[in-house]
């Protein structure tokens, strides 16, 4: 009568085959849930990013609000400060030179010495 019925179906090792069903919703379930987690990670991100850009827009008009109430002052530009001459220090290389004259000097002294000792 087995053979006769098409809607029956013998399974060989019934055992194992739940085992693997359930090992594979077992997989399934851990994905959603790792998917889940990405979707609330996701939507902090978005009230994060939208927390900055209120943030910003706040400071943009504060900044306005700043620029306003100081006085109108004329501001030099980059090109305007690079025209601007540095003095030129001159006694630099001199006080290197006169440096190295004293210790030259303290040298030759210890040197004196030390033949002197011998």
């Amino acid at each position: 009568m087995a053979e006769q019925n098409p809607l029956y179906a013998g399974i060989p090792n019934p055992i194992l085959i739940r085992r693997e069903l359930l090992m594979g919703t077992k997989d399934a379930i851990g994905l959603l849930k790792n998917y889940e987690s990405v979707i609330v990670l996701r939507e902090q991100k978005q009230a994060a990013l939208m927390d900055l850009k209120r943030t910003t827009e706040e400071i943009i008009v504060l900044n306005r609000r700043f620029k306003n109430a100081m006085p109108k002052a004329p501001i030099k530009t980059a090109s305007e400060r690079a025209h601007k001459e540095k003095p030129i220090r001159e006694d630099s290389p001199e006080t290197e030179t006169d440096k190295i004259d004293i210790l030259e000097q303290e040298l030759t002294k210890i040197e004196e010495e030390l033949k002197g000792l011998q």
